[in-house]
């Protein structure tokens, strides 16, 4: 899973099946989680390496409609992972709106205390437990249109990177919001849906493409 307990041991973990390896380091007698600027720059460099590739395969694809250029750019590690994190916050509107429509109760000019309230009662439902930090996270990832996020809430710079994160993804901001715990904790268990692959890629897809997104929520699962 991904981790939200810190180890006081660093620790390599290597995939035959990953373009990368990753190395995490504890700072003796410190919580904050570090993960390693090897790690976040090798990821980094694939990237830059994917995009600097697509331009020529998405012409091949307008052009000479290559299904196969199509299943490659599908493949594609930023492109999948993107993906995962759309995913990842429909998951927890959709979740969240079973016990508080708060999307269509938004028009009734909700005060922003009821909402993290609802929000509050939703995380200790699900986790048994949240604490202030979690819920600002929380609320920030399905508050598609920033109607209850306090200028002033707990810790309004992590909260920002997660508005980033969701309507700006790339690898290193996705790395970044993993060493938050309560980030940590949301992803965590919604990769731990049953047939989690199946949630995110349509119907009928090509088997390459369900075999990377199978193969980048393992990688995830496993940070």
């Amino acid at each position: 899973m991904v981790s939200t307990k810190y180890q006081s041991s660093s620790r390599r973990c290597d995939s035959a099946d990953d373009n990368y390896s990753c190395d995490y380091e504890e700072e003796k007698g410190s919580k904050d989680q570090f993960i390693s600027i090897k790690f976040v720059n090798t990821l980094l460099e694939n990237n830059q390496d994917e995009e600097s590739s697509s331009d020529s395969e998405g012409k091949s694809v307008n052009t000479k409609k290559n299904s196969k250029s199509s299943v490659h750019f599908k493949c594609r590690n930023d492109v999948v992972l993107k993906t995962i994190f759309r995913s990842f916050r429909k998951f927890y509107i959709k979740d969240f709106r079973k016990s508080f429509d708060f999307i269509k109760r938004s028009k009734d000019g909700l005060p922003t205390e009821f909402v993290n309230s609802k929000v509050r009662e939703y995380l200790a439902r699900r986790f048994a437990s949240a604490n202030a930090l979690m819920v600002s996270v929380f609320v920030s990832i399905i508050d598609t249109k920033n109607r209850f996020i306090p200028a002033d809430g707990e810790n309004p710079e992590v909260v920002s990177k997660v508005s980033e994160l969701m309507y700006r993804f790339n690898n290193y901001r996705m790395l970044k919001m993993l060493q938050h715990p309560e980030f940590a904790q949301l992803v965590a268990s919604f990769l731990a849906q049953s047939d989690i692959v199946s949630l995110i890629v349509k119907k009928h897809e090509d088997p390459e493409v369900v075999k990377a997104y199978k193969k980048q929520v393992h990688n995830l699962t496993y940070l």
